[in-house]
C-alpha cells in the first residue's frame, strides 16, 4: 500500500513540475516577445522565487 502512494506522490510531484515548466516557458516566450531578452531572465527568476515561497509556504501551513 505504501509504494502506490509513494508512486502517486511521485507521479504527481513530476507532472506538476512539468506544468511549472511548460507556464515558465510560456511567460519566457510571452516577455521576449514584448520585452527584451534580459527582461524575460529576470521574469523567469521572479516566477522561478514565487513558485518557491509558495511551496515553502504550502509546506510549512
Amino acid at each position: 500500500m505504501n509504494v502506490y502512494f509513494g508512486i502517486i506522490i511521485l507521479f504527481i510531484l513530476v507532472t506538476s513540475i512539468i506544468f511549472l515548466i511548460i507556464i515558465g516557458y510560456i511567460i519566457y516566450g510571452v516577455v521576449k516577445k514584448y520585452f527584451n531578452k534580459k527582461t524575460a531572465n529576470y521574469s523567469i527568476i521572479f516566477y522561478v522565487l514565487a513558485i518557491v515561497y509558495i511551496s515553502i509556504n504550502l509546506f510549512y501551513e
